[in-house]
């Protein structure tokens, strides 16, 4: 028996030694993964939350002033006879920049032409805001939504807060939601989404606060007005187009000398394109029409693709799209505004303008035989053959019928790619048509898609979107402004226009953390 026990306690101590080394190795290989290998998911959201703040921006930030596009001395501009205070004026010394009030109260774009300011600067905002990031060190008007649409969904309810009354702040002092808030913006606005924030701001937060809703409404009327008065308005379709009311090459483009001559140097060698083209006094000068066009396609916010001819300078022949999807979608916001305010006959107004616009759309955008909506070129009266991804904003905005939207559907594979959609079918050799995928058209496109219950693709290109960014995410350790989705990378090289895919970055923080949200839901 006592061979037998010490036998047996033999055995045991050898299990425990074999249990414990066991557990070194399990310990030891654990520790090892945790220092020198980091799960991708834990870091780029860590990263995402931190971008937030290392994006933020405000008045009293010397960073603030930077800007890679213009090469004169850092200048702020208040409004008409708005009080420069102590604060203000120790930026003057702390952060090395001039400081001056604008010549004249602004009411509508154009009030102050860019070329009347002796340099250009800055607006001022009087809140704290987030930008894109690289050399877009700016409030931006269309990248703002998507950048407070994730600071809503990551908590950041009060900096979301600020950038929104940013916005009201620019339509009260500078006219209009601009482009960006620099003087050399002042002429044009971007794509309109003031509508559609607002409510995301009201019903994330759950505001019951009816005078906060009647300002916001105040605002988002006055927004409207813009886009269906001249000059403004796209012929007589009782559509809209983008525009901008100066006609002069670009300021921040200066920064890179080679961009006109590049389009000079293409015009040379097909002739035939001189007579638009070409100013006719000037021969190494492009047209007024041109200049206005080309800007007019920054008020796009697709800068730069050959949607609107080969470098975008017939932006302000058409009635596009997007915009038009933004109006219908901002008559049917306001309508529910309206209701939620108690005033059921404006309500009705807002519905009926909102009846009105889709008609437009079929009549002048929709295509029965390719199956898809296309831009609508008013001067030569003829739809656009260029096939672009925002064909897929009407389901976005809710103005697609079934039908409609099942040929849409079925036109996905125009746009898909590995990596997710591509922003049109046609490489031409500029940032936002193929290869190149964006992430608020990737948005838009899959929340449409699963507002009309193709739960299944919106799933897929979603989740194509996302491994794109996270995969690439995972050898650089940061995220970029737009992604090649062909080879599912940051990849970046252009013929013409921003040579550059820019580290940030706002509208693609937002996205991942929306679709990481809807790829952990089950597919309903």
């Amino acid at each position: 028996m006592a061979s037998y026990a010490m036998k047996r306690f033999q055995q045991y101590k050898n299990s425990i030694f074999i249990f414990t080394v066991s557990l070194f190795f399990v310990y030891s290989n654990s520790y090892a993964k945790s220092i020198n290998t980091k799960p991708i998911e834990p870091d780029i959201l860590q990263y995402i939350h931190n971008s937030w703040h290392d994006l933020t921006r405000t008045a009293t930030n010397c960073g603030t002033y930077q800007d890679s596009k213009v090469a004169n001395s850092p200048i702020l501009y208040l409004p008409y006879h708005y009080p420069i205070t102590p604060e203000i004026l120790k930026l003057k010394n702390t952060c090395h920049i001039n400081v001056a009030n604008l010549p004249r109260a602004i009411k509508h774009i154009g009030d102050i032409k860019t070329n009347e300011l002796e340099s250009a600067g800055l607006l001022y905002l009087p809140y704290p805001y987030v930008v894109p990031g690289g050399r877009f060190n700016e409030m931006y008007g269309w990248d703002s939504y998507f950048i407070i649409l994730g600071l809503l969904h990551d908590g950041e309810t009060q900096l979301a807060n600020n950038m929104l009354e940013n916005y009201f702040f620019e339509i009260e002092h500078y006219g209009t939601i601009l482009n960006a808030n620099r003087t050399y913006h002042l002429s044009r606005s971007q794509p309109p989404f003031l509508s559609s924030t607002i409510l995301a701001v009201y019903h994330t937060q759950q505001i019951h606060d009816q005078a906060w809703l009647q300002r916001a409404y105040h605002y988002a009327k006055k927004d409207y007005n813009q886009w269906v008065t001249a000059p403004f308005l796209a012929g007589n379709t009782h559509l809209s187009r983008y525009y901008d009311v100066e006609q002069s090459p670009l300021v921040e483009e200066k920064a890179y000398s080679s961009y006109y001559d590049k389009i000079l140097l293409y015009i040379k060698k097909h002739p035939r394109l001189s007579s638009f083209y070409v100013n006719p006094k000037h021969k190494n000068m492009l047209s007024n029409d041109f200049y206005q066009g080309e800007r007019s396609l920054r008020a796009s916010g697709f800068d730069i693709t050959a949607r609107f001819g080969t470098f975008g300078e017939k932006t302000h022949y058409y009635a596009p799209v997007c915009l038009n999807s933004l109006l219908y979608k901002t008559e049917k916001d306001l309508a529910l505004i309206a209701m939620l305010l108690h005033k059921n006959s404006e309500a009705q107004a807002w519905e009926k303008k909102a009846t009105q616009r889709k008609k437009a759309m079929v009549k002048y955008l929709w295509n029965k035989k390719s199956g898809l909506f296309l831009d609508y070129d008013f001067v030569n009266k003829k739809q656009s053959s260029y096939h672009y991804a925002t064909t897929f904003y009407p389901l976005w905005a809710g103005l697609a019928s079934e039908e409609q939207a099942s040929a849409l559907e079925k036109n996905l594979s125009l746009f898909e790619q590995p990596g997710g959609l591509a922003v049109s079918d046609r490489e031409s050799g500029v940032q936002w048509d193929k290869p190149f995928g964006w992430a608020p058209i990737e948005l838009l496109a899959v929340q449409g898609l699963s507002q009309y219950g193709y739960k299944e693709d919106a799933h897929r290109i979603a989740e194509k979107f996302y491994l794109t960014i996270k995969k690439d995410f995972s050898n650089n350790h940061k995220i970029f402004e737009k992604y090649n989705v062909v080879d599912k990378s940051s990849a970046f090289t252009t013929s013409l226009g921003y040579e550059e895919n820019v580290i940030g970055f706002g509208w693609t923080n937002s996205t991942y953390l929306i679709f990481d949200d809807l790829l952990k839901a089950p597919i309903a």
